[in-house]
């Protein structure tokens, strides 16, 4: 829409006088064409039925508000007309009605309260098939319309069409009414419209700079042809999604009934009742001024919307929607939490903004976010993650793209809350984008991250994995080269990598009617490459290790969501970034037994996971008891313990544990200690922590053991800074020279860090040495 709004102005010099003749006399009915009824001939059915044509008398006109607007308008236009239809023969008489509309930029058109039609980003014109909304009596047509460079305007052409009596045509002219702020009941019968302003007319259509405008073509989703799946098991697409009146569904929740509710990403929500028993589906818009969501829950009677959009009345946020007559229909909209964006001021947004909400074990309401959305800045000081910082010990490279060169620790989170909104703690941080998660049956959280696709083929890039979200959990994503590395004692390792990808919905099969192996599976979809994974999770100490199959595969297939209903299927939705929609259930009809199944017994690992809960109940709580029963644990040989133990230890007061910290001598008990230090202590300790770590006999240690020992090194330095003693950096450099080659790749990574920062003299030329040898691109 480049320079459209200069040309505009001309235009309206030239058609000013036209434009004043165009207008309706005040107090007369929108303009309306009568011409002889058809007769039947060949071809009569094919013409009944197709789209009106703008260029045909009447043509619409191009209208906008009374007076020049700034950029950014949003203006809404309405008319009410009569087109004499019949109280009996209804199935026949009229025989057909169409929509044509076009608006600049983004447009949505409402006929009796209901939207049928809408565009944006100044897309083709949209066409509906609106007869089985109109009514005997008195329609209403509205319009909510906004630009981004100038002022907002439409144009559109309505025909009814009947086998025994005249076209009833109705175009946009001087006598529709336009106002430019929201009003309750604006698309209703009821609205009054006696003080409103009437449109001004532009011009009519064709004229520049819109010219003539094309269709949009209807599109259908991916047949189930092309689709793949385990012998067994049966897909079925039980709606192809209209574009022009229904967007593109981006995410979905089932309602006590068995109902779907999904939305659209950038327009509202639709609840779905699914076809059962020869019924056929029924699609209905939710009547509340909400949408553009990425996430979705029913819980507490109620359904929990995340609003991810820069929009009003609804920007980012949580919002809670009741139904509160016991009508079945939601009428109630209570905003529990907005989000901010990270780049900018306003609204957290877009495809790394707010995503998914999920109930929990502990009935508290878990939220998802990516790395572009702010940190709720209320969040309790009884929140599990605490201490964040980027953690970097030298210069990094951003981003060579300028992706996300400004956003710092802690990226991407996950918080909770109860279910009015009121309490909000930190639970996992160090993200990239997660977009949804879910619980086992066991109770534990899990999530599905994404990458950096350019990325790949550098050291840094991390694929797509499946995170196993522990309390209190850092995944350490950082911007640019940054990332952590998964070794690393003070990050949660990944559980899976499963290479390139884009992950969007995740789901359990817990509840569904499947085999054993998949009603257990952790289904990760992948919206770039069309598919969903079956992660098979098997209990390993307190955590898990996994392994994985396709389970779905289609082309093309942009997944957006998957859920299982309590009918005990699949259900999956595509879409997303404007494309074709679709919802598609995927039941199993092979032999196999679909009996419910429990979780995978292993006692040891229960007992782990047992005792890791017990230390995650200390978290970011102060509790005279909890450095007792943390500490034995710093040296577990189970790392998810020893990350619970020192989470535990640094939610309680430094000065009750430092002494212990600075004498401790088991090497992985020691490293975990120091590391809680310098997360918590005050940096006059560095010189007696440095001092605690030299206790330690370096080249007797395990690879583990020693990469912890390094990373240990690094936060002291990062956290506590450049040592105050002259000669401790030197000694600390020559004591690391001497392990230097190693013959592990990411014990040499880590002292090259290291010996770079220290400003060993001999770091170089091992450095270049080692690059020397190496046969891959990384």
């Amino acid at each position: 829409m480049q320079n459209k709004l200069v040309r505009l102005t001309m235009i309206l010099l030239l058609v000013g006088l036209a434009s004043a003749t165009c207008a309706a006399p005040a107090g007369k009915s929108p303009a309306t064409t009568r011409t002889t009824a058809p007769t039947t001939k060949a071809g009569f059915w094919e013409e009944m039925n197709a789209p009106p044509n703008p260029a045909a008398a009447p043509s619409p006109q191009w209208i906008w508000g009374p007076a020049d607007a700034k950029a950014g308008e949003v203006r809404y236009f309405r008319v009410t007309f009569d087109a004499k239809i019949p109280t009996t023969y209804m199935t026949e008489n009229p025989s057909a009605a169409w929509l044509w509309a076009a608006g600049d930029d983004e447009m949505s058109v409402y006929l009796n309260g209901k939207e049928v039609v809408r565009s944006g980003g100044w897309s083709p014109a949209v066409v509906a098939d609106v007869r089985s909304l109109l009514k005997t009596g008195k329609n209403v047509l509205a319009v909510k319309c906004r630009n981004d460079t100038g002022p907002a305007a439409i144009a559109l052409k309505l025909e009814i069409r009947g086998t025994y009596r005249e076209p009833f045509r109705l175009v946009t002219d001087a006598s529709w009414k336009t106002w430019s702020d929201e009003r309750s009941g604006w698309r209703g019968a009821k609205f009054d419209e006696k003080k409103l302003d009437g449109a001004r007319v532009v011009g009519p259509y064709g004229m520049e700079p819109w010219g003539e405008i094309a269709v949009a073509v209807p599109s259908q989703a991916t047949p189930v042809e092309h689709i793949t799946l385990p012998p067994g098991f049966k897909a079925e697409l039980i709606y192809s999604v209209p574009k022009s009146t229904h967007g593109s569904w981006v995410s979905m929740t089932p309602d006590p009934k068995g109902r779907l509710y999904v939305s659209d990403q950038s327009g509202p929500l639709y609840r779905v009742t699914p076809p059962m028993a020869g019924k056929p589906i029924q699609v209905e818009q939710v009547d509340l001024e909400i949408g553009s969501s990425q996430g979705m829950l029913w819980a507490f009677d109620s359904l929990y919307v995340v609003v991810n959009s820069t929009k009003e009345p609804r920007p980012s946020g949580l919002y809670r929607l009741r139904d509160t007559d016991g009508d079945d229909k939601l009428d109630q909209i209570t905003e529990l939490k907005k989000f901010g964006n990270r780049t900018k001021d306003g609204p957290g947004y877009g495809e790394h903004g707010p995503h998914a909400v999920l109930l929990g074990p502990d009935k508290k309401l878990y939220l998802v976010a990516g790395n572009f959305t702010e940190l709720p800045p209320d969040v309790a000081p009884t929140s599990p993650a605490q201490h964040w910082a980027e953690d970097q010990l030298l210069e990094r490279m951003t981003d060579g793209k300028g992706h996300d060169p400004t956003i710092y620790a802690p990226g991407g989170w996950i918080v909770r809350t109860d279910e009015n909104g009121k309490t909000w703690e930190a639970f996992a941080t160090g993200f990239r984008n997660a977009y949804d998660m879910a619980f086992s049956t066991e109770g534990e959280l899990f999530t599905f991250d994404s990458d950096m696709e350019w990325d790949i083929g550098t050291p840094w890039w991390r694929p797509i994995r499946v995170d196993h979200v522990v309390s209190g959990a850092e995944l350490g994503w950082r911007n640019g080269s940054g990332k952590w590395r998964d070794y690393y004692p003070d990050q949660v390792p990944p559980v899976l990598d499963l290479g390139m990808g884009s992950p969007t919905g995740v789901t359990f099969g817990t509840g569904a009617k499947f085999p054993a192996k998949y009603q257990r599976a952790f289904f990760a979809s992948d919206w770039a490459y069309g598919k969903i994974h079956a992660v098979h999770l098997k209990p390993d100490g307190a955590g898990y290790k996994a392994e994985s199959e396709p389970f779905l595969v289609g082309k093309p297939f942009d997944v957006t969501d998957v859920v299982i209903n309590r009918d005990g299927a699949m259900y999956v939705t595509i879409g997303g970034r404007g494309t074709q929609s679709g919802l598609y259930r995927v039941t199993y009809t092979g032999s196999e037994s679909t009996s419910p199944v429990a979780p995978i017994e292993d006692k040891a690992s229960a007992e782990a996971r047992t005792l890791r809960h017990k230390l995650e109940s200390f978290h970011g709580h102060r509790n005279p008891a909890a450095v007792d029963a943390a500490w034995p644990h710093l040296s577990s040989d189970d790392r998810l313990i020893r990350y619970a133990a020192r989470v535990a230890i640094e939610s309680q007061d430094p000065a009750t544990w430092t002494e212990r910290a600075l004498k401790a001598e088991k090497p992985l008990e020691a490293t975990n200690a120091i590391v809680a230090l310098c997360r918590v202590g005050n940096s006059s300790l560095q010189p007696r922590v440095l001092g605690a770590l030299a206790r330690l006999d370096l080249p007797k240690l395990s690879h583990e053991q020693l990469l912890e020992v390094l990373r240990a090194y690094q936060v002291c330095f990062i956290r506590m800074g450049w040592p105050s003693d002259p000669g401790a950096a030197p000694a600390v450099a020559s004591r690391l020279d001497k392990l230097f080659p190693n013959d592990n790749a990411d014990v040499n990574r880590e002292l090259t860090q290291l010996l770079v920062y220290l400003k060993s003299p001999k770091v170089i030329e091992k450095s270049l040495a080692l690059l020397e040898k190496q046969t891959s691109q990384e």
